[in-house]
């Protein structure tokens, strides 16, 4: 697996738990939708705003081949 250098890393990671953290919704509840996603960032960092419906809960990964960072908003409709 690659390994990051720890300022890289540790960017990944604030992008990643940038997004609103809750419980997701039953089933019976109307679904969440995503109504935007903005990339914002500098030299040194970088966040990720997510604007959406309801509160979400983000799975997010971070995959090689090329290098990227993946997040996963499950049961969330764009």
């Amino acid at each position: 697996m690659h390994r990051f250098p720890p300022t890289i890393a540790s960017r990944l990671l604030l992008a990643g738990l940038c997004v609103t953290v809750a419980a997701s919704g039953s089933l019976m509840r109307a679904q969440t939708s995503v109504r935007g996603v903005k990339v914002l960032g500098s030299k040194d960092a970088v966040e990720i705003e997510v604007e959406s419906s309801d509160r979400l809960v983000p799975q997010t990964q971070v995959l090689t081949g090329p290098d990227r960072l993946v997040v996963d908003f499950p049961n969330a409709v764009r």
